[in-house]
């Protein structure tokens, strides 16, 4: 098992693919790739201070859910899909995404990944969870305090706001999230 703590330094700053605000990148896969090219997924926050339109990524799906601010409208296609805090959305990289802000800027949590990856699932949880959980890809976002995550009743890892916590593992385990606040988790399943 492979397991690496990023912290808030270790994020990179850099313009959205249309060019129209910023965004920070979490992680990205493989580490080398960039949205220009052929990534298998990646992990991002941005701030959106305004109406506008999502860059397209033809090719992929994405979860999308907002951290902060009172939330947006998303138009998608003849849809209109209201987001407020904390609620995960997914939609096809492939689509015309129209944003409108409800009242005020806010600051969104993104994940997009190759649409051909089929067991891809993003959740939000609220509270101390353990999980069993099968060989993959794991990536645990603190969103709103600290987290103590233990895994297998063998080593802990300590895990502060907006911090992220990634494991790759050939084999199941079991990890315990003790925690009074909000973690997102990606789970990436070969």
């Amino acid at each position: 098992m492979k397991t690496t703590l990023l912290k808030k330094d270790d994020y990179k700053r850099m313009p959205w693919k249309n060019g129209l605000g910023t965004t920070t990148q979490i992680l990205i896969d493989p580490p080398q790739s960039s949205i220009a090219e052929n990534f298998n997924w990646r992990l991002s926050s941005a701030d959106v201070a305004t109406n506008g339109l999502f860059s397209t990524y033809l090719g992929y799906d994405r979860f999308l859910t907002v951290l902060d601010g009172q939330g947006f409208n998303l138009k998608i296609q003849d849809k209109v899909l209201e987001i407020k805090k904390h609620e995960v959305i997914k939609f096809s990289g492939d689509a015309i995404v129209n944003c409108e802000l409800i009242d005020g800027k806010i600051t969104d949590l993104n994940f997009i990944f190759k649409s051909d990856f089929k067991n891809v699932h993003f959740k939000i949880f609220k509270s101390s969870q353990n999980f069993n959980l099968t060989k993959g890809n794991f990536i645990i976002t603190s969103l709103t305090g600290s987290l103590q995550i233990s895994i297998d009743d063998k080593s802990t890892q300590f895990v502060d706001i907006f911090e992220t916590f990634v494991l790759n593992s050939d084999e199941n385990f079991l990890i315990k999230i003790s925690t009074d606040s909000e973690f997102a988790l990606i789970k990436i399943i070969s």
